[in-house]
């Protein structure tokens, strides 16, 4: 879905949201995440049964008509045939819903995801309501797991926001940062990887909470024997 302009309109955005909505109910499909460029759509869609090429003949063959009626134009509006990958692993869901949200980005249309309206990073986030065709419940779950739907979207914000240049996160920086007792699980060295890596905590951080010298933090590292249990009294930076 890439070429010349044909989503430069808001009106040709919304149309497709619309026969998005349609799509969804028709063919069961879940959208967990999407971005409606100027000259190209992402969408990440889960399938309950093989209507893909079905659905997604339906989503263009309607937008093409309409567009092609309002533009006074004939004949092919889009270039190329859809593409679709399989996604087959958590990690490049993850990797993946993250590119989608920062398309606008780096095309320069906004400076941060949150600032553009066609997409589902705000619905994924919690900072807007979903469209009625986006499954944001599954949607953040492409990037955190965790039961309580603030953390999990706490912690899609963050993860996306990591690729975010720092003077344009200004303003983006949320304030809900769990303390380390929220995230580090004893024994279980994966969780400091999610303390340093998702929400920038450093090892000095780490030292501080468990009352020791920085050489006792990277000689655990350098294990992966992280202590067990917590202390007594975590200390937070």
């Amino acid at each position: 879905m890439k070429g010349n302009p044909i989503f430069r309109k808001s009106e040709s955005k919304q149309h497709l949201l619309e026969l998005l909505e349609d799509v969804v109910e028709r063919f069961s499909w879940s959208i967990l995440d999407w971005v409606v460029m100027t000259n190209h759509v992402h969408l990440v869609v889960q399938l309950d049964e093989p209507t893909l090429s079905d659905g997604m003949e339906r989503l263009i063959g309607l937008h093409a008509k309409r567009w092609n009626w309002r533009e006074t134009e004939r004949g092919h509006v889009y270039m190329d045939r859809y593409r679709s990958l399989s996604v087959d692993s958590a990690g490049y869901l993850a990797t993946l819903a993250r590119y989608i949200d920062l398309n606008p980005v780096r095309a320069g249309l906004c400076n941060h995801p949150a600032e553009y309206l066609w997409s589902g990073y705000a619905g994924n986030a919690g900072l807007r309501a979903p469209e009625a065709f986006h499954h944001a419940g599954l949607g953040r779950r492409a990037i955190s797991r965790h039961d309580d739907v603030e953390v999990a979207r706490a912690r899609y914000r963050r993860f996306v926001a990591m690729k975010v240049s720092a003077w344009a996160r200004a303003g983006h920086e949320f304030e809900e940062r769990p303390p380390l007792i929220d995230i580090l699980r004893p024994g279980d060295v994966t969780s400091w990887g999610e303390a340093t890596e998702l929400w920038w905590y450093t090892t000095g951080d780490l030292a501080r909470f468990y009352g020791v010298s920085l050489q006792t933090v990277r000689d655990w590292l350098k294990h992966g024997r992280p202590p067990r249990p917590f202390p007594r009294y975590g200390r937070l930076p």
